[in-house]
């Protein structure tokens, strides 16, 4: 697919989740769910409202994952503070976080711009930005954008980590080939071996990083996870959200730890490595084929 130049990366990583990315035009779509086009020529929507009210929220995880604008993680650059404010995620961070989740001034519906995250709603305190469509709001909270099933970016992203995964190593020419065109576009340096070997960087690492950020809340992480086998080490943690700015969020009292919001407790999230990799066969599957059995675990 690389080679037949038929595709390319859109120039605007904001775009690829808006109305601007439809179509033949932008080069980056592969495959789309396509939905409608207005309330008159209405075939099938999808609801807008439903982001922004909460029912998709980044993880403090997820936003600590995001790099510095130099190219290096949170726990390694100079540049990196710890916030004071809400607005300090943003600062000096790669552009896509704040391409990804609502920051104050960011058009939110159709009569106002976002201005802090509404706990009772966004539980984490990072609301959604991609494909939030003011305008949609409108009319019933209902959407017509498109929905990318897999796009260019992933190919680039997935030819890295294949080319380190047969390897145990990957060529700078081969990171220029494919990652680093994602990373141009967000305005973050390039991955390259030197760049890893002296800052202490993992390049496996930096290449799941990679995918984890340019893919956020887009459907991937959870099978990465457990096509990585990392499940029982990333899964049964807090899930934490932003710093509690006491007077920021509103007469609110969330359950705060260290610091921070917490939506659940590690005591209550599990992963059994010798069952969970895998899901139980069906019952009727089970009694149709006698010689079928049940997965390792499964009753």
């Amino acid at each position: 697919m690389i080679e037949s130049r038929q595709h390319g990366l859109i120039a605007s990583y904001f775009d690829m989740f808006q109305y601007a990315g439809e179509g033949f035009g932008n080069k980056e779509n592969i495959l789309v769910r396509q939905y409608g086009n207005s309330i008159t020529d209405n075939a099938i929507s999808h609801n807008t409202g439903t982001i922004i009210n909460g029912a998709t929220n980044m993880t403090k995880a997820l936003v600590d994952a995001y790099l510095m604008k130099d190219g290096l993680p949170i726990t390694k650059s100079p540049l990196y503070r710890e916030p004071a404010g809400f607005m300090d995620y943003f600062k000096d961070r790669d552009p896509r976080l704040s391409m990804t989740i609502m920051k104050e001034g960011d058009p939110y519906s159709q009569t106002g711009a976002f201005t802090y995250p509404q706990l009772i709603f966004h539980t984490t305190g990072f609301c959604y930005r991609k494909f939030v469509v003011p305008s949609d709001l409108a009319q019933s909270n209902t959407s017509f954008l498109d929905l990318p099933v897999i796009r260019y970016a992933e190919v680039l992203v997935t030819y890295a980590e294949a080319k380190y995964e047969l390897n145990g190593n990957i060529l700078d020419e081969d990171l220029n080939y494919s990652i680093n065109l994602v990373r141009a576009r967000a305005g973050i340096p390039p991955l390259t071996n030197a760049f890893v070997t002296v800052n202490g960087l993992d390049m496996k690492e930096e290449i799941r990083r990679e995918r984890r950020v340019e893919f956020s809340m887009e459907g991937l992480r959870y099978w990465d996870i457990v096509r990585w086998k990392i499940a029982e080490q990333v899964l049964p943690q807090d899930v934490r959200g932003t710093y509690f700015f006491p007077g920021y969020f509103g007469n609110v009292n969330p359950a705060v730890v260290d610091g921070f919001v917490v939506v659940q407790k590690k005591e209550f999230r599990f992963f059994d490595p010798q069952k969970d990799y895998l899901w139980p066969l069906p019952l009727s599957e089970l009694v149709i084929n006698k010689g079928l059995t049940q997965n390792p675990g499964w009753k």
